[in-house]
């Protein structure tokens, strides 16, 4: 990875974790994802034009404490006390024990900033495996305190080894929310309050996540790029299920710092929190037959940092890892109609796409 995220990072520091109207800062994930897809010789001068239009870090007010942290979980305007926090937490343990400790505890609140808490906490992580430095620590606390500060539990308590029906099968149970009850919601998680119009509780339960926590994810992210590529009709639906991909696989990235007895718990909120998105946003259903996709993989990733879009970029990121690792072309499909569609290129249905 070099120094170039680090370049990025100095450019970016100092600015806060939301921007306009409950905009996410996607400028250190997007930056981290572009490296990683092997195109960093933009990511400087993005990031520079990026910056631009983001808002001063939040000052800390009142001291979060290892005694009083529940008191201020979930309380956005404490995110810049929760950074403090996060950054003393790094300096007393080493930073693969403070995702141990803390990623199941703000599991449940998975839906943080619009899924964007552990988002942002995944390409902190990714950082610091190509190496240590404070920059990167200091983007691992902002990670970690926009989860915290946004933390978000949607209607549900998993119960352990609760669930009987794997992905493919479960998403059947998965309550629609009525079209006529989303109109007046602008931003991902504030959606999140029409599942009151749905019983969504029992899905966080519905769910089996036993044996390999890879392979879950993978069966989770395929079925989930399925749903994009049935509902993606339009921008504002596309970014809402490209986090149904990207979220879980984020989480892939935090599992070896996770202790195997808390893989139930984060492996069910991650299931709970893209269904959520789904009952929100799935009128159209979702899509399993994808046979081919002619684009290369290079020409995918051209297709995304063209785009200059933090999201065609990281749902590029996410869809290729994902791919790696479980052959099947509907990932290639989603990127490459996620970057026509955001690039506004010429877009056929999705689902004749492939």
């Amino acid at each position: 990875m070099e120094t170039t995220i680090d370049d990025a990072l100095e450019i970016l520091e100092n600015t806060g974790p939301e921007f306009g109207v409950g905009f996410s800062n996607h400028g250190p994930m997007a930056s981290e994802a572009m490296i990683t897809l092997g195109r960093p010789d933009g990511v400087v001068s993005w990031a520079e034009s990026y910056r631009k239009r983001l808002r001063e870090h939040p000052q800390p007010r009142d001291p979060i404490s290892v005694e009083n942290w529940q008191e201020a979980l979930g309380k956005f305007e404490r995110c810049g006390d929760w950074d403090v926090f996060f950054q003393n937490q790094l300096k007393e343990s080493a930073w693969p024990s403070v995702i141990a400790k803390w990623a199941p505890i703000l599991a449940p609140g998975m839906m943080a900033g619009g899924t964007h808490g552990i988002i942002r906490t995944g390409h902190a992580v990714r950082t610091l495996t190509h190496g240590e430095n404070q920059l990167r620590l200091n983007e691992l606390a902002e990670g970690l305190a926009y989860w915290a500060s946004s933390y978000h539990h949607l209607p549900g308590e998993r119960q352990r080894d609760a669930g009987k029906m794997r992905p493919a099968t479960a998403i059947e149970s998965v309550p629609i929310v009525p079209r006529e009850e989303l109109g007046k919601y602008k931003l991902i998680e504030e959606s999140m309050q029409a599942l009151e119009f749905v019983d969504f509780k029992p899905v966080v339960n519905d769910i089996d996540v036993t044996g390999d926590a890879n392979r879950f994810l993978s069966e989770l992210t395929e079925m989930t790029a399925g749903c994009y590529l049935a509902n993606a009709s339009h921008i504002g639906h596309a970014i809402t299920f490209i986090h149904t991909v990207t979220a879980p696989s984020m989480l892939r990235i935090l599992l070896p710092y996770i202790d195997g007895n808390d893989y139930d718990s984060v492996l069910s909120y991650a299931w709970q929190t893209a269904m959520g998105l789904y009952s929100v946003s799935g009128q159209d259903g979702r899509f399993t037959g994808c046979d081919h996709v002619e684009e290369t993989h290079e020409e995918l990733i051209d297709r995304a940092v063209h785009t200059k879009d933090e999201h065609a970029v990281k749902f590029a990121e996410a869809c290729l890892r994902e791919f790696s690792l479980n052959p099947k072309p509907i990932y290639l499909a989603a990127t490459s109609h996620a970057s026509r569609l955001i690039g506004k290129e010429p877009v056929t249905p999705a689902v004749a796409r492939c």
